[in-house]
C-alpha cells in the first residue's frame, strides 16, 4: 500500500516534470537522434500514475477483478521496460554509427551548436562535415579534436544510466 502511494507520488512527478519540458523546451533529446524526451517522461509518468493508483484503489476496496487488471498491466508494464532496456544495450553498441549518420543527416545549426559547447570541429575528423563555427574546412586548426569522443562518451553514458534504471 506504502509502495503503491509513492509510486503515485512518483508518477505524478513525472508527469509534472514531463508536462513542464513539453511546454518549456520540447526539443530536448532531437538534436541527431530524433529521441522526443520530454514526451516519454510524460507519457511515463502518467502510466506509473495511474498503475498505481489502479492497484490502490483495487486493494483498498478488495477488488478482485480491478486488482487482476493491475497485475496484467504491471506485468505488461514490466515486459515493455525489459524490453526497452535490451533495445538500448542493442542500440548502445551500435551508438557511434548512429551518431555518425545523425551528424551527417543534422542542420549546420546543430552540428555549430555541439561543436560550440565541446570546442571541437568536425565528427571523426575535423575534415568531417564540420559546421560553420569552425569557419572555412582549409582553415580549421589541425589542433582542434573532432567532436566524435565527446559526443559517444555522452551519450553512452546517457544510455548506460537508462540500461541502469531499467534493469
Amino acid at each position: 500500500m506504502v509502495l503503491s502511494v509513492l509510486m503515485m507520488v512518483l508518477g505524478a512527478a513525472g508527469a509534472i516534470v514531463g508536462t513542464a519540458l513539453v511546454y518549456r523546451s520540447p526539443d530536448i533529446g532531437q538534436g541527431l537522434t530524433n529521441v522526443p524526451l520530454p514526451v516519454a517522461v510524460l507519457v511515463f509518468g502518467v502510466i506509473m500514475f495511474f498503475l498505481s493508483f489502479l492497484g490502490t484503489w483495487s486493494s483498498m476496496h478488495h477488488r478482485k477483478r480491478e486488482f487482476a487488471v493491475f497485475l496484467l498491466l504491471t506485468a505488461l508494464t514490466f515486459a515493455a521496460v525489459v524490453s526497452v532496456t535490451i533495445t538500448a544495450k542493442w542500440y548502445q553498441d551500435r551508438l557511434r554509427d548512429k551518431l555518425q549518420a545523425g551528424w551527417h543527416k543534422s542542420s549546420d545549426g546543430t552540428r555549430s551548436n555541439l561543436q560550440n559547447i565541446h570546442n571541437c570541429c568536425g565528427f571523426l575528423t575535423n575534415q568531417d562535415y564540420p559546421g560553420s563555427s569552425c569557419g572555412p574546412a582549409q582553415n580549421i586548426n589541425p589542433a582542434i579534436p573532432p567532436c566524435v569522443e565527446y559526443i559517444v562518451d555522452r551519450a553512452r553514458d546517457k544510455m548506460s544510466l537508462f540500461i541502469i534504471t531499467g534493469v
